[in-house]
Protein backbone atom coordinates (compact mmCIF):
# COMPACT_ATOMS: atom_id res chain seq x y z
CA UNK A 1 0.00 0.00 0.00
CA UNK A 2 1.55 3.40 -0.54
CA UNK A 3 -0.11 6.09 1.37
CA UNK A 4 -0.41 9.52 -0.88
CA UNK A 5 -0.30 11.91 2.39
CA UNK A 6 3.20 10.91 2.97
CA UNK A 7 5.65 12.80 0.78
CA UNK A 8 7.90 10.48 -1.57
CA UNK A 9 10.23 11.72 -4.13
CA UNK A 10 9.48 9.36 -7.27
CA UNK A 11 12.51 7.62 -8.65
CA UNK A 12 13.67 8.16 -12.24
CA UNK A 13 14.09 5.46 -15.03
CA UNK A 14 17.37 5.05 -16.61
CA UNK A 15 15.52 7.04 -19.98
CA UNK A 16 13.37 9.87 -19.46
CA UNK A 17 9.68 8.96 -19.39
CA UNK A 18 6.09 10.59 -19.28
CA UNK A 19 2.75 9.19 -17.95
CA UNK A 20 -0.45 9.80 -20.28
CA UNK A 21 -3.64 7.88 -20.60
CA UNK A 22 -3.47 4.77 -23.31
CA UNK A 23 -4.56 5.70 -26.19
CA UNK A 24 -5.90 2.86 -28.93
CA UNK A 25 -2.86 3.22 -30.77
CA UNK A 26 -0.47 2.34 -27.76
CA UNK A 27 -2.01 -1.13 -27.82
CA UNK A 28 -0.85 -2.86 -30.61
CA UNK A 29 2.72 -1.01 -29.53
CA UNK A 30 2.76 -2.56 -26.07
CA UNK A 31 0.46 -5.73 -26.65
CA UNK A 32 1.29 -7.36 -30.35
CA UNK A 33 2.28 -10.87 -30.62
CA UNK A 34 4.71 -9.91 -33.35
CA UNK A 35 7.31 -8.85 -30.35
CA UNK A 36 10.94 -10.22 -31.58
CA UNK A 37 12.48 -10.60 -27.68
CA UNK A 38 8.54 -12.10 -26.17
CA UNK A 39 9.44 -13.82 -23.29
CA UNK A 40 7.97 -17.56 -22.81
CA UNK A 41 5.01 -15.91 -20.54
CA UNK A 42 4.52 -13.10 -23.10
CA UNK A 43 1.61 -14.04 -25.32
CA UNK A 44 -0.53 -15.23 -22.08
CA UNK A 45 -0.10 -11.78 -20.29
CA UNK A 46 -0.64 -9.79 -23.14
CA UNK A 47 -3.53 -11.52 -23.99
CA UNK A 48 -4.90 -10.76 -20.36
CA UNK A 49 -4.44 -7.47 -20.43
CA UNK A 50 -5.86 -6.93 -24.08
CA UNK A 51 -8.99 -8.75 -22.37
CA UNK A 52 -9.02 -6.15 -19.40
CA UNK A 53 -8.58 -3.52 -21.43
CA UNK A 54 -11.94 -4.29 -23.66
CA UNK A 55 -13.74 -4.42 -20.30
CA UNK A 56 -13.43 -0.59 -19.71
CA UNK A 57 -12.39 -0.66 -15.62
CA UNK A 58 -10.04 1.66 -14.28
CA UNK A 59 -7.97 4.01 -16.04
CA UNK A 60 -4.89 2.77 -18.23
CA UNK A 61 -2.01 4.97 -17.78
CA UNK A 62 1.50 4.30 -20.05
CA UNK A 63 4.78 5.58 -19.55
CA UNK A 64 5.95 7.08 -22.57
CA UNK A 65 9.80 7.27 -24.14
CA UNK A 66 10.51 11.50 -25.25
CA UNK A 67 9.43 9.80 -28.95
CA UNK A 68 6.20 9.40 -27.46
CA UNK A 69 6.52 5.38 -27.53
CA UNK A 70 4.82 3.50 -24.97
CA UNK A 71 6.81 1.68 -22.66
CA UNK A 72 4.84 0.36 -19.68
CA UNK A 73 1.34 0.14 -18.85
CA UNK A 74 -0.47 -0.26 -15.52
CA UNK A 75 -4.35 0.44 -14.68
CA UNK A 76 -5.83 3.17 -11.93
CA UNK A 77 -8.95 1.41 -10.93
CA UNK A 78 -11.07 3.53 -8.20
CA UNK A 79 -13.57 1.86 -5.21
CA UNK A 80 -16.49 3.05 -7.36
CA UNK A 81 -15.88 0.20 -9.12
CA UNK A 82 -15.55 -2.63 -6.50
CA UNK A 83 -18.10 -4.68 -8.25
CA UNK A 84 -16.60 -4.33 -11.98
CA UNK A 85 -13.31 -5.43 -10.15
CA UNK A 86 -14.92 -8.37 -8.27
CA UNK A 87 -16.76 -9.61 -11.15
CA UNK A 88 -13.74 -9.88 -13.37
CA UNK A 89 -10.91 -11.05 -10.93
CA UNK A 90 -13.27 -13.09 -9.34
CA UNK A 91 -12.70 -11.91 -5.89
CA UNK A 92 -9.23 -12.15 -5.62
CA UNK A 93 -8.91 -8.75 -4.31
CA UNK A 94 -10.87 -7.52 -1.55
CA UNK A 95 -13.09 -4.00 -1.86
CA UNK A 96 -11.38 -1.01 -1.95
CA UNK A 97 -12.32 1.32 0.99
CA UNK A 98 -13.84 4.75 -0.68
CA UNK A 99 -10.39 6.83 -0.34
CA UNK A 100 -8.78 3.93 -1.65
CA UNK A 101 -7.56 2.71 -5.57
CA UNK A 102 -5.92 -0.40 -6.96
CA UNK A 103 -3.03 -0.53 -9.40
CA UNK A 104 -3.15 -3.35 -11.43
CA UNK A 105 -2.04 -5.44 -14.48
CA UNK A 106 1.07 -3.61 -14.66
CA UNK A 107 3.26 -4.31 -18.17
CA UNK A 108 6.78 -3.60 -19.25
CA UNK A 109 7.52 -4.96 -22.66
CA UNK A 110 10.77 -7.34 -22.93
CA UNK A 111 12.61 -4.67 -24.69
CA UNK A 112 12.12 -1.93 -22.09
CA UNK A 113 12.89 -4.02 -19.18
CA UNK A 114 15.32 -3.63 -16.22
CA UNK A 115 15.36 -0.26 -17.18
CA UNK A 116 13.58 1.27 -13.73
CA UNK A 117 10.77 2.19 -15.52
CA UNK A 118 8.06 0.18 -13.60
CA UNK A 119 8.93 1.95 -10.50
CA UNK A 120 9.20 5.40 -11.78
CA UNK A 121 5.84 5.15 -14.05
CA UNK A 122 4.16 2.78 -10.96
CA UNK A 123 5.29 6.16 -8.46
CA UNK A 124 3.55 8.66 -10.65
CA UNK A 125 0.91 6.77 -11.63
CA UNK A 126 -0.15 6.05 -8.11
CA UNK A 127 -0.54 9.87 -7.33
CA UNK A 128 -3.02 10.08 -10.16
CA UNK A 129 -5.28 8.32 -7.65
CA UNK A 130 -6.09 11.45 -5.95
CA UNK A 131 -8.19 12.28 -9.19
CA UNK A 132 -10.37 9.70 -8.16
CA UNK A 133 -10.33 10.77 -4.89
CA UNK A 134 -8.67 8.15 -3.15
CA UNK A 135 -5.50 8.84 -0.38
CA UNK A 136 -3.83 5.26 -0.44
CA UNK A 137 -3.33 2.69 -3.40
CA UNK A 138 -2.96 -0.56 -2.92
CA UNK A 139 -1.58 -3.18 -5.32
CA UNK A 140 -1.00 -6.85 -5.25
CA UNK A 141 2.27 -9.03 -6.15
CA UNK A 142 2.95 -12.39 -6.17
CA UNK A 143 5.33 -13.09 -3.30
CA UNK A 144 7.85 -15.36 -5.48
CA UNK A 145 7.88 -12.13 -7.95
CA UNK A 146 10.98 -10.42 -6.41
CA UNK A 147 11.66 -8.46 -8.96
CA UNK A 148 7.65 -6.84 -9.10
CA UNK A 149 8.45 -6.88 -5.31
CA UNK A 150 11.65 -4.84 -5.77
CA UNK A 151 9.78 -2.00 -8.04
CA UNK A 152 7.07 -1.51 -5.73
CA UNK A 153 9.08 -0.65 -2.88
CA UNK A 154 11.17 1.86 -5.20
CA UNK A 155 7.54 3.10 -6.39
CA UNK A 156 6.95 3.68 -2.04
CA UNK A 157 5.01 0.50 -1.77
CA UNK A 158 4.76 -1.26 1.49
CA UNK A 159 3.66 -4.55 2.22
CA UNK A 160 0.23 -4.61 4.44
CA UNK A 161 -1.48 -7.47 3.59
CA UNK A 162 -1.25 -11.10 2.80
CA UNK A 163 -3.94 -13.03 0.47
CA UNK A 164 -4.38 -16.40 0.86
CA UNK A 165 -5.68 -18.97 -1.57
CA UNK A 166 -7.10 -22.24 -0.74
CA UNK A 167 -8.43 -24.83 -3.48
CA UNK A 168 -10.94 -27.49 -2.90
CA UNK A 169 -12.61 -29.26 -5.91
CA UNK A 170 -11.15 -26.51 -8.16
CA UNK A 171 -13.14 -23.93 -6.46
CA UNK A 172 -10.68 -21.34 -5.25
CA UNK A 173 -11.80 -19.57 -1.44
CA UNK A 174 -9.80 -16.48 -1.03
CA UNK A 175 -9.39 -14.68 1.97
CA UNK A 176 -7.52 -11.46 3.48
CA UNK A 177 -4.80 -11.01 6.39
CA UNK A 178 -1.86 -9.01 7.86
CA UNK A 179 1.35 -9.77 6.90
CA UNK A 180 2.80 -12.12 10.25
CA UNK A 181 5.21 -10.10 12.08
CA UNK A 182 8.30 -11.56 11.19
CA UNK A 183 7.68 -11.24 7.90
CA UNK A 184 10.55 -9.64 5.40
CA UNK A 185 9.54 -6.25 4.63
Amino acid sequence: MRDLDVPFDPPEAKIPIAIRPLRDDDLPKLLGLDYTTMSERGPYVRMHRLNFADRGIGICYVAATVDDEPCYMQWLIPSTQNAEVKDYFHGIFPSLEPDEALLEYAFTPESYQRMGIMAAAMARIAERAVDVGARRVVTFVDGENVAALKGCRKAGFRPHLVRHDRWRFFLRSVTFGPLPPDAPD
